[in-house]
């Protein structure tokens, strides 16, 4: 938090309304392409589709489970703050070149997620790209807001899939429509 305080990123601007529409709406289409990587079928892609216009189960789930919708913000904000605002900021003083920075961080990041290791090769892939995602637009928007939003709305939805998408016990077929 002090590092953050040191540059800045605490301020008036933090909650500048832009950047957090913006953000809402572009961690909703990160966590889209997402799932086009990890539901590879055409009949899957069909209905990550119709998930992606139609929020309102989604908007749902977040009028039922504010704790947590809280519990992401808490996560993503703390997350941020600690490899894009501390991390980040220190090895490009260090280092001075931002890809390498953004790198060193985007790995590092993927890595203290253990699922990580777990996951199939292309959601491991995805994740990195995402970590590597979320330095590069705090690089180049200096927007911490930005970043917690893509990286909370990601989480929530993940946490709704995790809810929704369990199969139905009379099928295989999900709540959401795609099929697992």
């Amino acid at each position: 938090c002090y590092l953050a305080y040191e540059a800045d990123v605490l301020g008036r601007s933090l909650f500048t309304p832009g950047w957090v529409i913006l953000g809402a709406v572009a961690g909703h289409v990160v966590f889209g392409v997402s799932l086009c990587f990890s539901h590879r079928s055409l009949d899957s892609l069909t209905n990550i589709g119709r998930y992606l216009v139609d929020i309102r189960p989604l908007a749902r789930f977040a009028g039922k489970s504010p704790q947590q919708l809280f519990a992401c913000v808490d996560v993503s904000l703390m997350e941020e703050l600690i490899y894009r605002v501390a991390a980040q900021g220190a090895l490009l003083a260090l280092l001075g070149s931002p890809a390498l920075a953004i790198g060193i961080v985007a790995v590092v990041f993927s890595i203290v997620h253990r699922h990580f290791f777990y996951n199939h090769v292309v959601d491991s892939i995805e994740f990195l790209v995402f970590s590597v995602l979320l330095g590069a637009l705090y690089y180049w928007t200096d927007s911490l807001m930005l970043v917690v939003m893509i990286h909370t709305v990601r989480n929530f939805e993940i946490v709704y899939f995790d809810h929704a998408d369990r199969p139905l016990e009379t099928g295989g077929t999900t709540a959401t429509g795609v099929k697992v």
